[in-house]
């Protein structure tokens, strides 16, 4: 399919692109050249990263997770893709099942795949996963691990409620199912439920990244293990492979901006941006039926009875001139999940984004 260069795509959904971030990236890369450290740690790996990398992840999680995180448990990766590929490897073995929401991160199953395990998948309704169905997904496949993104869900933007955060902790412990809880959007609304590792600590295994809260170049990604036990036997996989350690220039960074309170300052940043351009979708999606979390990256556009093909709402949208991922794109198991479409909000500066949303209103509106 050839895009006009009318076409406004409405598809990446990673923090915008701010000014004063550039700024602050170029003055914190001076900063760093002119440290006789930084030199240094170019001739070493940082393992999981150094002391200090985890003791700052330590801080960043214990920001959404409300409680301190010893920094021993907190495993300092190449981004999140590299924290889920040692998760899934070592927790869902060849064979086995591994639990995943109707719609979600495509990605996953890429990885089981890799690792020779099975995805299925359980129902989303429009507050998120259905407990019901997880539990009935828990005895009839067996799962060993489940991989839940409970907060500003990929991609539907939900929020799952407090209460159903309790009932699938209670389900997952019943049946010995290990979570794997995915919270790269967690930061941007400001009063999210607490997530689900806050109330399971022991079986839970926490992934955060800073690429949606800070800036998506920075490929920095944090885990909580359960506990040190169950730490060694990932590590006992990987501790020969050096692909998933961060890069120290990445790493030095990172542990800056958090120990500093840079990362803090930027994510304010972001957030009063979302909240511009959530005004913004209000403003322009009035004839569209959508969900969407407080200053959500990304929201998600309801399909209707008329558009049941996996592929119609994005051949819609592209008719009239706006690029968006349909639900197809996330159906990581067996066919199903509530129909829909993905809309980036953070594509392009906000007069785009008003444009995309007029001509999305104005082509779906008698759809969705």
């Amino acid at each position: 399919m050839s895009i006009s260069h009318n076409t406004v795509e409405l598809v990446r959904a990673t923090p915008p692109v701010l000014t004063a971030v550039s700024d602050i990236l170029g003055e914190s890369l001076r900063e760093i050249s002119q440290d006789e450290r930084t030199g240094v740690a170019f001739h070493k790996h940082r393992f999981g990263g150094d002391l200090a990398d985890r003791e700052a992840g330590a801080i960043w999680c214990e920001g959404r997770l409300g409680t301190a995180v010893d920094p021993s448990r907190v495993v300092v990766t190449n981004g999140t893709q590299n924290s889920l590929l040692m998760l899934v490897a070592s927790l869902v073995p060849p064979g086995s099942v591994l639990l995943t929401e109707a719609l979600s991160y495509p990605q996953i199953g890429t990885l089981c795949n890799l690792v020779g395990a099975t995805a299925r998948s359980v129902k989303l309704d429009e507050l998120g996963v259905v407990p019901d169905d997880f539990k009935r997904c828990c005895e009839e496949y067996r799962p060993k691990a489940a991989y839940l993104i409970p907060t500003v869900q990929n991609p539907t933007a939900t929020i799952l409620p407090s209460n159903r955060r309790h009932e699938i902790v209670a389900i997952a412990r019943k049946h010995g199912v290990a979570i794997i809880e995915d919270e790269a959007q967690a930061f941007l609304p400001p009063n999210a439920d607490a997530p689900i590792a806050s109330l399971a600590p022991d079986t839970t295994w926490y992934v955060l990244t800073m690429s949606k809260s800070t800036s998506v170049g920075l490929r920095v990604g944090y885990f909580v293990a359960p506990d040190l036990r169950q730490l060694e036997n990932v590590y006992a996989r990987f501790k020969k492979m050096s692909m998933w350690f961060s890069s120290p220039i990445t790493a030095i960074l990172a542990t800056r901006w958090i120990t500093d309170g840079t990362a803090n300052r930027i994510l304010a940043a972001i957030r009063g941006e979302m909240a511009e351009r959530h005004r913004i979708l209000r403003d322009e999606l009035t004839n569209v039926s959508y969900q969407s979390s407080p200053n959500s990256l990304h929201v998600w556009v309801k399909g209707a009875s008329g558009l049941r093909d996996a592929a119609a709402i994005g051949e819609w949208a592209s008719q009239r001139g706006v690029i968006v991922r349909g639900w197809n794109e996330f159906q990581v198991a067996d066919s199903g999940g509530p129909h829909g479409a993905r809309v980036s909000l953070t594509a392009g500066d906000q007069e785009a984004l008003r444009t995309g949303l007029r001509k999305l209103n104005a082509g779906l509106g008698a759809q969705c």
